[in-house]
């Protein structure tokens, strides 16, 4: 799919999920960075940019990518759930 659309930010962000799932986590980084750059305007971008940095840990990174992404799409339950959620013991 990506090969068909390659300047798709929405499916650039979806292959860098996939990367993660198959444990190429450097990979998964930049493709969610390519995302962004791709379309700075993109919710799904800038939510899967945030949660590649939440499994590093990177919440100081991770936070202003996922309130990034819910001020594109203020609607969205997905967004909101990732931006509410906190860490166990956290």
């Amino acid at each position: 799919m990506h090969a068909l659309a390659p300047e798709s930010a929405k499916i650039t962000a979806e292959l860098g999920l996939h990367l993660h799932a198959v444990k190429r986590y450097e990979e998964e980084l930049s493709t969610q960075l390519l995302a962004v750059s791709q379309d700075q305007h993109s919710p799904d971008a800038w939510l899967h940019l945030g949660l590649g940095y939440a499994r590093r840990s990177d919440f100081a990174a991770a936070v202003p990518a996922l309130e990034r992404a819910a001020s594109l799409d203020s609607r969205s339950e997905r967004i909101q759930y990732w931006l509410e959620w906190r860490a166990p013991g956290a």
